[in-house]
């Protein structure tokens, strides 16, 4: 076998890496993608047996012009190996996840907006004439927070001589701080109230009327003795309603049997049909022995207020 046939049949194994098509397919090397608007044959039907074998073919010959494609563009070498850039994609391709929420605005952005008051960007370093040198504008390291600024502060006229002027600027500093951080809160509040289509203030309003109503009952009698205010907001609630202690048994025996039907239907869930007889009996005979002390008492209330017999104490 000379090297001509040799040649030959080493082609034979693999197939070429031209292919012929009737209508030029799609590329979109920046999604690595191609689309291949060629219609499938006629003869081969979902129940052929070589239906596979001509899919995978397809297949293989709409890989192999991407690759061709691929290998046509610039490369770049380095250490770690051979690299193409590739275009940018063509095809809109859906999102992943939804487009995110337009962000509430705060109090000083409306403002701003309405008194058409413009942002003007800053650089984060400025020229400190003092010492010749760029410090931040804010935080760490800015020309405001250096002690050496502070040596000496000046008093004013209204203000107390003996006054310490380092202290009050602390504590300045400190009710700056906790301002920001309460403004911060509600403008996170009004952006949530704003998210659920709500407007800020009614939303306001009724949190502000919710924490009167939960410090009402945080007293030792839950506000029912606490001193009203003009114009006071009148608490809405469940009222209680008790039975009378003297009168027809029959409705109390009722409810018993209520609350016991009501107990032995919770555990019937949560045993699966299990009932707990004795504890059912048990609270009919609970409910039965306060009827009988009930009656007991009334009865003597009566005796004392219709003036029954004296007892005598040797």
């Amino acid at each position: 076998m000379d090297a001509t046939q040799q040649i030959e049949q080493a082609k034979s194994k693999f197939k070429p890496v031209t292919v012929d098509r009737l209508a030029p397919p799609t590329l979109d090397l920046g999604h690595l993608a191609i689309f291949d608007p060629n219609a499938l044959q006629e003869s081969h039907k979902p129940r052929s047996d070589d239906l596979e074998r001509y899919l995978t073919s397809i297949s293989r010959d709409s890989a192999q012009l991407l690759y061709n494609a691929i290998f046509a563009l610039d490369t770049s070498a380095d250490a770690d190996g051979v690299f193409v850039d590739l275009p940018l994609p063509i095809t809109q391709v859906p999102r992943e996840k939804p487009l995110p929420k337009e962000k509430a605005q705060t109090r000083w952005e409306k403002f701003a907006k309405e008194k058409g008051i413009q942002k003007r960007k800053k650089s984060r370093m400025e020229y400190d004439e003092a010492t010749g040198e760029y410090r931040p504008r804010w935080g760490y390291g800015s020309a405001k927070n250096d002690a050496a600024n502070d040596w000496l502060i000046p008093v004013p006229k209204n203000a107390d001589p003996y006054q310490d002027m380092y202290e009050q600027k602390r504590e300045e500093k400190k009710e700056r701080i906790e301002k920001n951080k309460k403004q911060q809160i509600r403008n996170a509040a009004e952006a949530a109230a704003v998210e659920r289509g709500e407007d800020p203030r009614v939303a306001r309003k009724r949190e502000l009327e919710a924490k009167l109503r939960m410090s009402k009952k945080a007293t030792a009698s839950a506000g029912v003795f606490d001193r009203k205010l003009d114009g006071d907001i009148k608490l809405k609630g469940i009222k209680r309603q008790f039975a009378p202690t003297v009168g027809d048994g029959s409705v109390e025996r009722d409810s018993a049997s209520n609350v016991a039907t009501r107990v032995l239907k919770k555990q019937d869930e949560k045993t699966s049909g299990s009932i707990k007889v004795q504890k059912a009996t048990g609270m009919l005979q609970r409910a039965d022995e306060r009827k009988n002390r009930d009656r007991k008492r009334a009865a003597g209330d009566d005796d004392r207020k219709g003036g029954g017999k004296k007892r005598k104490f040797k």
